[in-house]
């Protein structure tokens, strides 16, 4: 760092969600972003014809996302991944919906957009 900075202010760039809107990343933000890109690709190669297994990935996927979740949108990641750890078929995941977690997702995509640059849903 240089002097009269902390490591915590130190900021990457990712491209925002419109052309020119770069996102600036802090330090702070950087594991959950950068987990969150990752998921992003793990989710487009998920094989929904093994559900077993794809569900188990997104299970363990949203659970990692929770753990590294920042402060400011840590309790709608914790009732997302609580509500997510409780279905027991990928049909059951498209039928969470309830307003309580589409307001957290809604919430944590608007962070995700602001914080990161993108968000889960960003192809």
């Amino acid at each position: 760092t240089t002097p009269g900075t902390t490591a915590s202010s130190t900021t990457t760039t990712n491209p925002g969600p419109n052309p020119g809107s770069d996102v600036k990343v802090t330090a702070e933000n950087a594991a959950f972003c950068a987990r969150t890109n990752t998921a992003r690709k793990e989710f487009a190669a998920l094989d929904p014809s093994d559900e077993a297994a794809a569900l188990a990935k997104y299970k363990a996927i949203l659970g990692e996302l929770a753990a590294l979740a920042p402060a400011a949108i840590q309790a709608d990641w914790s009732a997302v991944n609580s509500t997510v750890q409780s279905a027991a078929t990928l049909t059951d995941l498209k039928a969470l919906g309830s307003p309580e977690f589409d307001a957290a997702t809604k919430r944590i995509d608007e962070w995700s957009t602001a914080n990161c640059g993108f968000n889960l849903g960003d192809a």
